[in-house]
């Protein structure tokens, strides 16, 4: 196997094709929620309130269609986190 032989004897030619096919990440879609509404996610019903403590949700986020991916983001506007 002439191809394979090729490969193995340059292994930088090998890794190159790996990364080549490897997946791309998901880039989220931030999803429509106003922002005093309690979103709750359907799959799971977690639920996703506008406040934790002093924390506000900054956005809900879905990692692709069917929305079995989420996160949602808050942020503290006093400590900046």
């Amino acid at each position: 196997m002439p191809g394979l032989k090729a490969l193995i004897q340059c292994p930088a030619a090998l890794a190159l094709g790996v990364t080549a096919t490897a997946p791309a990440f998901a880039q989220p879609e931030d999803l429509d929620v106003p922002a005093n509404a309690t979103w709750e996610h359907d799959w799971t019903e977690m639920e996703f309130p506008p406040n934790i403590g002093t924390f506000e949700r900054m956005r809900v986020s879905a990692f692709e269609k069917r929305q079995t991916n989420v996160s949602a983001s808050y942020y503290e506007q006093a400590t900046s986190t």
